[in-house]
């Protein structure tokens, strides 16, 4: 049984930019998490008949939150301050174990103007359980900016004209 205690953020595993101080097409980003925030979610609540994760649906959340922060990684999010979430879609492939730990493996797969999308795979083991799509945008004065100039194509550090 895991207590809140035993909860830690994931660990990266690896991080590979063209750039470090710009985002580039097929910039990579591994987590991995361990099992003790969902078997955290997963006990009783103190008194109570249900867990404590119940509203929030851990076996589906736990997944697409890892998801999420790989994709936030891979963009070199928290330097470049594109870490909100703009919109995802995602497939659960297969149902999670509660004692084993999660990886997450996320590609930058598309520069938007105002967004920038990775396709990320949660893998239990050698078990694929969450496919998503993943889209980030830095946000000002409550809208997403525009991102081209945190862009690199080709090797190329300037800003681009598009």
């Amino acid at each position: 049984m895991a207590v809140a205690s035993d909860v830690r953020p994931p660990r990266v595993i690896s991080e590979q930019r063209r750039d470090a101080d710009r985002i580039a097409l097929g910039d990579t980003a591994t987590l991995e998490d361990s099992p003790a925030l969902l078997q955290h979610l997963r006990e009783r609540a103190p008194g109570q008949t249900f867990a404590l994760g119940t509203a929030i649906h851990p076996l589906t959340t736990i997944p697409l939150g890892l998801a999420i922060d790989a994709a936030i990684l891979a963009v070199n999010g928290r330097a470049l301050k594109i870490a909100h979430l703009r919109y995802s879609s995602f497939s659960m492939e297969r149902i999670i174990a509660t004692t084993r730990p999660l990886r997450a493996v996320a590609r930058v797969a598309e520069l938007g103007a105002h967004h920038i999308e990775c396709v990320v795979e949660v893998w239990e083991d050698e078990h694929l359980v969450c496919k998503a799509r993943i889209g980030l945008c830095q946000v000002r004065d409550g809208r997403a900016a525009l991102l081209a100039h945190l862009y690199t194509f080709d090797g190329d550090t300037s800003q681009p004209t598009a």
